[in-house]
């Protein structure tokens, strides 16, 4: 899904390009008589490309509107849908959030992690070692297990 979230910037300007093309195809067509059938197919075909492209964006809205955590589907629409970098994302979403917290907060949604733990506001997962040692970011009874195989 992050390749398709990465998409809906240039699935909007295709959107705009292929509205275009349909307006100028659209245009020959009531201009000449001669050619009209070739027109019209190339039309119909820039139309269902369109459509495509509608139902791509769409899918896209969706899937960010049905985000459950706040945090993710608001620095999902920023930085997605309107394409700001993860430190405008960060500063517009406020409450001490960095670029980093937000990036990995959407990036743990994205594989599958947000069903397994909740992500607090700053990106660190419950039951994970904010720690400095090198382990931050494990889950606590899997830097509990290194440990001890460090001691042994």
């Amino acid at each position: 899904m992050k390749k398709k979230l990465k998409q809906y910037r240039d699935l909007l300007r295709e959107k705009r390009d292929l509205k275009g093309r349909i307006r100028r195809e659209t245009a020959l067509i009531e201009q000449s008589n001669a050619g009209v059938r070739a027109h019209t197919a190339y039309r119909q075909k820039l139309t269902e490309e369109q459509a495509e492209c509608e139902a791509a964006i769409i899918e896209i809205e969706e899937y960010i509107k049905a985000v459950p955590d706040p945090l993710v589907r608001m620095a999902m629409r920023y930085r997605y849908i309107d394409g700001l970098s993860w430190v405008k994302t960060a500063l517009q979403i406020g409450g001490g959030n960095t670029a980093d917290s937000c990036r990995m907060a959407v990036d743990r949604y994205l594989r599958g992690l947000e069903g397994q733990d909740e992500v607090d506001r700053c990106g660190q997962a419950p039951g994970t070692v904010p720690g400095a040692d090198g382990l931050e970011g494990y889950r606590a009874d899997d830097v509990s297990h290194l440990r001890d195989l460090e001691s042994d």
